[in-house]
């Protein structure tokens, strides 16, 4: 079996794309977008057999653009090395 670890959020389904990206309106989404984001990153940096794929490119730059260079240095490596 494989398991392909991935995420499908809808760009303002239910609440706004900021109220999804930060988990302002809990009634709708549990959690938030800027965690998830980074909870993923700090587990493919300590495991490189994890993959993962992500449709929402608005959500990542979102999280990109709050990164810092070293950040997004290990995430240009991690997206290299596949």
């Amino acid at each position: 079996m494989h398991v392909f670890p991935h995420s499908h959020t809808d760009l303002g389904w239910l609440s706004t794309i900021e109220e999804y990206f930060d988990g302002e309106n809990l009634d709708f989404y549990i959690g938030s977008i800027n965690n998830m984001l980074t909870t993923v990153v700090e587990q493919l940096e300590q495991d490189s057999n994890k993959t993962f794929t992500y449709a929402e490119m608005k959500f990542f730059k979102m999280w990109w653009d709050r990164q810092n260079d070293t950040k997004r240095d290990n995430v240009r490596k991690l997206i290299h090395a596949g």
